[in-house]
């Protein structure tokens, strides 16, 4: 690349790069040189510019650059650089503002590339705009875990388990319904009942009955009514309220905490503290011990017995990659075309099996992983069924269809579970293209190979560490994963037609047991924002120089359909 004519030489690479023709090799290239040339950075963002253009998401993420550069800059050369002049200050912050907008532009290429994906979109594809979670109305503070025989008196309730809560005024008529709050507090409402949500750590009870599960990790839960302010310390309690009467405490484990209302005289200073088998009453004229009834109470919801093929239906798609046919036990076996809830075999690429391209029809592979029809990830092996699990390495990655695609634009919770194991590498010489993940994928345009297709991702990148990724973040956590080790991946995709939609990872290790119910506490939780896309393939994907095992792939609609594994003839 000539150094004298620097805007030829880029141009005509960053044209092959939007045309998807871009080398390895010549993306390095590319990379070195606009680190190295102001003159070729400029040319590089102006060719961004042009060709797509920055959303608002972007001008935010280039702010935040900016910060970070600018910190670390002596405040004597800050001083120094500052202009004199209006006019000239202007130019003189455009052209660091250019210059932190093209080195940033560039880094989240970079990114964009090696997680296997060409950074700029169809000119003809429409940009999917996401609402930033500081622009949303309201936070989720809390989950509807289960319930039964509900009736709702509030605009928006909640309408199904797993539900993030979208109303933080609840009136429930009938029924019971148990709330999960984000802070690790279960609270279990029986009609009639009206409560106020302050936040993730506060209530306020109006009437009605509640009881609280608290959680010894979690901090003090404040659950007010008109006559006091209770706080449990690792508690499980019942309040009850009658409209203009009195307060009843129960205590059954644990010990709450009682602070009396500004205005209320009613709660003796000397009994702060309620006990364990200890219940108390406070009105506006006594304070008083009464008799512990634990029947008052619903402390659970009920919970019944599922239909079988109810249990059935809330699985949307499974593959055990069990070898297709018994005779293949020994040898490589068909296993693209096995599981159920699909949509055609495994594919080595985004579109279907035939394409067509300049007016002809290709014929595209299978995908390319290898079969291991004797092994596998599960901890125990419950059924000979669940023999068998694929390899993939060296930038191979695997496309496949959804009978029911995940719907983004409508109010539902889907779920999905994978094992997964990474190899050690056979070579310590490079750090970079280890990674290797599983996405839900959408095609806008099916005929456009070029497409900068829309996902929610479940990774462990080059450094271990898991992470999710969705149209608006990616969110990584500690602690990192060892090689060699099977996990077990557990995902929650929250949509919603109205509100703003929220995505849970949790991963366990080969030693964890797998909870019968929702757990309290997540490894990677994305921000609330607004898709309304619908996700209909599944990939996955591998990096250069790394191996990964996948095993026991379900996406279900419960966390029971896919965390159960005893009986692997429950499919769809």
């Amino acid at each position: 690349m000539s150094a004298h004519d620097p805007s030829a030489n880029v141009s005509r690479l960053l044209s092959r790069l939007s045309d998807g023709e871009l080398s390895q090799s010549e993306f390095e290239e590319v990379e070195q040189y606009l680190l190295e040339n102001p003159e070729a950075r400029q040319t590089y963002f102006d060719y961004v510019d042009i060709n797509t253009g920055i959303n608002n998401h972007t001008v935010e993420r280039l702010k935040e650059l900016d910060g970070v550069f600018t910190s670390n800059i002596p405040q004597s050369k800050i001083a120094s650089l500052k202009p004199v002049a209006g006019k000239t200050q202007k130019k003189s912050s455009l052209l660091s503002y250019i210059a932190v907008a093209a080195t940033s532009v560039m880094l989240l290429l970079c990114s964009e590339f090696f997680m296997g994906e060409r950074f700029f979109p169809s000119k003809t594809h429409p940009e999917k705009v996401a609402t930033p979670t500081n622009d949303l109305p309201e936070t989720y503070v809390a989950t509807l875990v289960r319930s039964t025989e509900c009736k709702w008196g509030n605009y928006n309730p909640p309408q199904f388990s797993g539900q993030r809560l979208l109303s933080k005024h609840l009136f429930l008529k009938e029924g019971i319904a148990e709330f999960r709050f984000d802070s690790g507090i279960g609270l279990v409402l029986e009609g009639p009942t009206e409560l106020k949500i302050a936040s993730a750590n506060s209530a306020k009870l109006l009437s009605g009955s509640v009881v609280l599960h608290g959680y010894e990790s979690a901090p003090e839960f404040e659950l007010v009514t008109s006559q006091a302010k209770f706080f449990d310390v690792g508690t499980e309690y019942g309040i009850k309220v009658e409209e203009n009467l009195g307060t009843e405490l129960h205590v059954f484990e644990g010990s709450v905490r009682i602070q009396p209302i500004e205005d209320s005289s009613n709660v003796d200073p000397n009994i702060q503290i309620v006990n364990e088998g200890v219940a108390q009453y406070i009105d506006n004229k006594t304070n008083k011990v009464i008799a512990l009834e634990p029947d008052k109470f619903q402390r659970k919801v009920p919970k019944k017995a599922k239909d079988p093929k109810a249990s059935r239906e809330e699985l949307i798609a499974y593959d055990g990659f069990h070898p297709f046919r018994k005779t293949d036990l020994k040898s490589q076996s068909k296993w693209q075309h096995g599981g159920t809830g699909w949509v055609g075999p495994w594919r080595n690429w985004r579109l279907g099996l035939q394409n067509r391209k300049n007016g002809k029809t290709q014929i595209l592979k299978l995908s390319p992983a290898t079969s291991h029809p004797e092994k596998t990830l599960l901890p125990k092996l419950l059924s000979s069924d669940q023999t068998g699990c694929i390899e993939f390495n060296q930038s191979s990655q695997s496309w496949r269809t959804l009978k029911k695609p995940l719907r983004l634009d409508t109010d539902a919770v889907y779920y999905l579970s994978i094992f997964l194991e990474k190899a050690s590498p056979s070579s310590a010489s490079t750090t970079q293209n280890q990674y290797g993940n599983i996405s839900f994928r959408t095609l806008d345009n099916p005929n456009d190979k070029k497409i900068n297709a829309g996902k929610i991702q479940f990774s462990i990148g080059s450094d271990n560490y898991p992470s999710l990724h969705t149209p608006i973040e990616t969110v990584t956590k500690a602690p990192p994963i060892s090689y060699d080790k099977p996990y077990l991946f557990i995902a929650k995709i929250v949509a919603s037609k109205n509100s703003p939609d929220q995505v849970f990872l949790r991963v366990f290790s080969h030693s964890e047991q797998i909870p019968q119910e929702e757990p309290l506490v997540w490894t990677c939780i994305s921000a609330p924002y607004d898709d309304s896309t619908v996700y209909e393939h599944v990939r996955f994907q591998v990096g250069k120089y790394c191996a990964f095992f996948f095993d026991e792939l379900r996406i279900g609609t419960t966390w029971e359909s896919v965390s159960r594994f005893q009986n692997s003839k429950d499919k769809p």
